[in-house]
């Protein structure tokens, strides 16, 4: 799963507004997304 979550960084870097694609593609693979503690 991580191997799939790096292919889709790696495919998105260049674009400014991919982040959410991204996250998006890790709550796919890993499921609920916990806020990071300090973060927000």
């Amino acid at each position: 799963m991580k191997a799939m979550l790096e292919a889709s960084i790696k495919r998105y870097q260049s674009e400014q507004d991919a982040l959410i694609e991204i996250l998006h593609k890790a709550q796919e693979l890993f499921g609920y997304l916990e806020k990071f503690k300090g973060m927000w």
